[in-house]
């Protein structure tokens, strides 16, 4: 066996070199019984910094000490609902006797648009948990009060869900309404695309760059408390394709 510390970039080796074939295999599917092992030990799977790891640590100390979040008394009821939301089913897997489980098109889509969503990001990750858990910490060693931690709380919330309520071009949390019509495309009875505005914007009518098989149509956000009020913007009529264009004024 090469002993490849002795040696230095751009060094010389001397001897001769074997390459064998072979093949990656994909990750095992999850089963059920894997979900709350992944809850007790998420520092194991996800990308999370070694503070916040701690505070998961410390928390999840009673138990199996990993850095987990939720507790043993409260992963199973997560689970069970996460099943009965329609986020997460079971599939038949090689083993005809033990389920997989795989998420919906609704779990993945929510994902996905959490992701996209500015403050809501936070929103996905395991170190959300670590930060309250931070919190009640300094209640404990009396840092802060009660009150003031659900004023943090309460703050954070309520801007939360003004980031995802006013932001026009998040579908998931409100899709704009024209004028009180459906911001769901119309077509006429040759198939044309109709916009729900008088107004066009440039790009309307052209293929979709994301998914390209939808065709782009003129929206206008109506939502008096968002800051894009009045402007044009193009949305893909693909029923599932979420893209949301650039914002113009008309």
């Amino acid at each position: 066996m090469l002993d490849v510390a002795q040696y230095e970039v751009g060094g010389t080796v001397n001897g001769r070199a074997f390459v064998r074939e072979g093949k990656t295999a994909a990750p095992r599917p999850f089963v059920e019984g894997d979900l709350i092992l992944i809850m007790d030990d998420i520092g194991r799977y996800a990308n999370i910094g070694k503070e916040d790891a701690a505070i998961l640590r410390d928390k999840n100390s009673a138990g199996s000490g990993k850095a987990g979040i939720g507790t043993a008394r409260t992963r199973g009821e997560v689970i069970k609902k996460l099943f009965d939301d329609a986020f997460l089913v079971k599939q038949a897997g090689k083993s005809k006797k033990v389920p997989i489980v795989v998420p919906t098109q609704k779990s993945i889509d929510l994902f996905d648009k959490l992701s996209q969503c500015g403050s809501a990001k936070v929103l996905i990750s395991p170190e959300m948990t670590a930060k309250w858990e931070m919190g009640l910490a300094k209640i404990e060693r009396g840092e802060i009060t009660v009150e003031q931690f659900m004023a943090a709380l309460y703050k954070f919330v309520a801007q939360l869900t003004k980031d995802m309520t006013a932001n026009p071009t998040n579908p998931y949390f409100g899709k704009p309404r024209i004028s009180g019509i459906s911001s769901k495309p119309r077509t006429s009875s040759g198939g044309e695309v109709i916009s729900n505005c008088d107004e066009r914007h440039p790009r309307h009518g052209k293929l979709c760059d994301k998914c390209k098989e939808g065709q782009l149509v003129t929206m206008k956000v109506v939502k008096k408390d968002s800051d894009a009020l009045g402007k044009l913007y193009v949305k893909c009529d693909h029923r599932k394709c979420d893209y949301f264009g650039e914002f113009i004024k008309p």
